[in-house]
């Protein structure tokens, strides 16, 4: 139902998807429900939520200061972990 229409000043510049970590204070279901409500509610569509990590992972073509911003409005302690180039997965340097 929505459409987002192109406009002649982002077609020049196609914004890169990223896949971004956050680390969010989130104790109960309805602080990951409010993180996911902001995200969903500013446009971005590709997110996950995880209480028992209390990470949030959000796949997004918006500047990573923005989404930050956003997890940061709903009142939760927000900390940038890492990005990932969604054009690949990341590597696995993992070690028995």
């Amino acid at each position: 139902d929505n459409v987002i229409p192109q406009s002649s000043e982002t077609s020049d510049v196609p914004q890169k998807v990223q896949t971004h970590v956050f680390e969010v204070a989130m104790s109960c279901g309805g602080c990951s429900g409010a993180v996911e409500r902001a995200l969903k509610a500013k446009g971005v569509e590709q997110y996950t939520t995880d209480l028992k990590t209390q990470k949030v992972t959000v796949t997004t073509g918006k500047p990573l200061a923005e989404v930050e911003e956003i997890i940061k409005k709903t009142g939760k302690e927000c900390k940038y972990i890492e990005s990932v180039d969604g054009s690949a997965a990341p590597e696995v340097t993992a070690t028995a």
